[in-house]
């Protein structure tokens, strides 16, 4: 009998701390994609700032021409058939496909 009792709770214990070893495994994985994503972000905030306060040409480089830019850069790396559509685009090439 209290070698039933010592296995119940030896059971439990072990279900219990893979449970919470688990528990904790996919929460840090998933903070640090989180703060992997926030890095980079940041990074894409600053280099944005210093092309934006810093080139030659101030008045051609508004933000939205720069985040244009950087996604149709971003999209175009995927694949060869991959492309952002701005939504202007967009709006365009469907009036065009009806």
């Amino acid at each position: 009998m209290k070698q039933r009792v010592v296995n119940t709770v030896l059971i439990t214990v072990l279900a219990l701390n893979l449970y919470v070893g688990t528990r904790n495994y996919l929460n840090s994985a998933e903070t640090t994609g989180r703060q992997d994503v926030y890095s980079q972000m940041e990074k894409f905030t600053r280099v944005l700032e210093e092309v934006r306060r810093h080139y030659v040409d101030q008045e051609k480089v508004g933000y939205k021409d720069l985040v244009e830019g950087a996604l149709q850069g971003m999209i175009s790396q995927l694949d060869p058939h991959s492309a952002y559509l701005s939504v202007e685009k967009h709006d365009a090439l469907m009036n065009d496909t009806k």
